[in-house]
């Protein structure tokens, strides 16, 4: 039978572990700004995201059920695919910046 501790526990690893997964779109958004981070970058290191992602989910999974772990991971690579959409926004933007403003009106949008 299980007890309050080994719920609280796994409750708290479960929430803990979701939680810094969600925060990963804002990371990448302020390692855009820094220019550490582009989306051509993440995309070109799709696959050893992947393998992370993957790995991060098998810590996080309370089982050892590999349909558990892949619902675990699959909103992680779904974050990670936004993640890539905000690092293009963040450059494209940082590139427009940088473009002289008589140029800039004669660019279309």
């Amino acid at each position: 039978m299980i007890t309050i501790g080994e719920y609280t526990k796994l409750f708290v690893t479960i929430t803990i572990g979701l939680g810094l997964i969600c925060e990963m779109p804002i990371l990448v958004f302020f390692l855009a700004l820094m220019r550490m981070m582009t989306a051509r970058w993440m995309s070109r290191n799709l696959r050893y995201s992947l393998l992370v992602i993957f790995v991060a989910a098998a810590i996080i999974t309370p089982t050892t059920d590999i349909l558990d772990m892949c619902l675990f991971a699959a909103p992680m690579i779904a974050l990670y695919a936004i993640s890539i959409g905000v690092a293009w926004l963040v450059n494209s933007t940082r590139e427009l910046e940088q473009v002289p403003f008589s140029l800039r009106c004669a660019l279309p949008l």
